[in-house]
């Protein structure tokens, strides 16, 4: 904490940095890639006092990106847990795609060693595939019982890069493609539930309370670490069907959001802050830590405060309480609450988006069209959606569409998965309306 003399108290909210001065003349904020200086010049009536203050906030640069709050470089697995730019939401064929299996495979010779390479990226790339689409309450269900052989008939085709051989060993980095249709039958065929509705991903605000002091810019922020690793160790995570991504944590995110703003956040503050990425669903999660001064068990919970702009866009996700001995080293404690953190986060995902396949139903929707070309881009994607069972046109105009929509699960389920899309289903005096969500612009 650094003071200046002067009877008013003025706070630079998320720099921690606080003075006191009867005026405040001139204040400047500039950064460079490592460090953000503030300079704050103040002056009383008489005399004057000037109060020039310097405080090193980040350390850590990756790749040219101001990485905040490690205290240290990054890998280049941990860098991908950052949000780096605009991402799609996948599409039907990159949910039903593994990328980036490693293999390292030994045989008697170079060939077989290929061979044995293939076969061991396609089963990979088959249980990672299932993780994916389903629930771990289903584990029991699922089919890891294939051979090889059936497994093959399931994959569309392989890509293969950074081949490197020798006389018996074979090295490679592995992409897989499963046919949709083939792997929906087998699930349902095992009476598996499965979700493949994928979303932008969601952005996660490590906020960090221990023992009373606050951490969520601040390098060293174990809370932060914590969830780092647990993104960037965890392929759901990473390339699910709900990704999860860390804040840049630059300047306008700390002027967008400060450790008094996260502790009672509200919905302009938060609204600000999505804005920097194009509107993108926030989850701040608040890991408070406290010590048991009778037992002298440290305590871990996790609460979180989600924000979405979409209607029905965003997920609860429930407290998450930890309990550790005196002696535990607290970085552990961290560790183990982020990957719990990350596991609901893809699990409560699939319960919520899962499909039903023995509830069916069917919705009458009306739609404003400018073009016949527009309804036609609406009826493609609507089609395109697995839970859309059924699309018939019922009315067009040059203004107005009328559709039957049948369709797998309840409304709710669907008004929660065009939502992913933009799209915004809502009913008023009993009709159903479906309009388009101009997405922000991602910065």
């Amino acid at each position: 904490m650094f003071s200046c003399p002067g009877k008013h108290d003025v706070t630079f909210p998320g720099h921690g940095i606080r003075c006191y001065s009867s005026s405040i003349f001139f204040v400047s904020f500039w950064d460079d890639l490592s460090s953000v200086t503030v300079r704050v010049i103040s002056r009383l009536i008489a005399p004057v006092y000037i109060c020039i203050i310097t405080q090193i906030i980040f350390a850590g640069v990756a790749s040219g990106q101001l990485l905040p709050a490690q205290g240290r470089a990054l890998s280049d697995t941990e860098q991908r847990a950052f949000f780096s730019g605009p991402e799609a939401i996948a599409s039907t064929a990159a949910i039903y795609t593994i990328t980036d299996i490693a293999i390292d495979e030994r045989a008697d010779n170079a060939a077989d060693a290929r061979q044995r390479a293939i076969s061991r990226a396609r089963q990979t790339a088959f249980a990672r595939l299932l993780r994916r689409l389903s629930l771990d309450e289903d584990i029991a269900n699922l089919p890891y019982d294939l051979t090889d052989r059936e497994i093959a008939q399931l994959v569309t085709g392989f890509e293969v890069a950074n081949e490197k051989s020798s006389v018996t060993r074979y090295l490679a980095d592995f992409t897989v493609r499963f046919d949709p249709d083939a792997i929906r039958a087998l699930l349902r065929r095992n009476k598996v539930r499965f979700s493949e509705t994928a979303a932008a991903p969601l952005l996660i605000v490590p906020f960090a309370d221990i023992d009373g002091t606050r951490m969520l810019w601040e390098p060293g922020n174990p809370w932060m670490r914590a969830v780092i690793s647990a993104i960037a160790e965890e392929p759901m995570a990473l390339h699910g069907l709900r990704p999860l991504r860390l804040p840049r944590g630059d300047t306008a995110d700390q002027m967008a959001l400060d450790i008094e703003e996260a502790l009672r956040p509200d919905a302009a503050r938060l609204a600000e802050f999505s804005g920097n990425y194009g509107g993108l669903d926030v989850l701040i999660a608040r890991a408070v830590l406290a010590r048991d001064p009778v037992s002298g068990e440290t305590r871990l919970q996790i609460v979180t405060q989600p924000y979405s702009q979409r209607e029905n866009g965003m997920q609860i996700v429930g407290a998450i309480e930890l309990v550790a001995p005196q002696t535990q080293d607290i970085s552990l404690l961290f560790d183990r609450a982020a990957r719990q953190l990350v596991d609901q986060l893809q699990q409560d995902w699939k319960r919520r988006t899962r499909i039903e396949f023995g509830e069916l139903g069917r919705i009458t929707l009306n739609v404003r069209t400018q073009s016949l070309a527009q309804w036609y881009a609406l009826r493609r994607e609507l089609e395109s959606i697995y839970r859309v069972r059924e699309v018939k046109l019922l009315a067009l105009s040059v203004q107005f569409a009328q559709m039957s929509v049948q369709y797998h699960g309840d409304i709710a389920q669907l008004q929660f998965e065009l939502a992913q899309r933009d799209l915004n289903l809502q009913q008023y005096d009993n009709y159903w309306y479906l309009s388009r969500r101009e997405p922000q612009p991602q910065q």
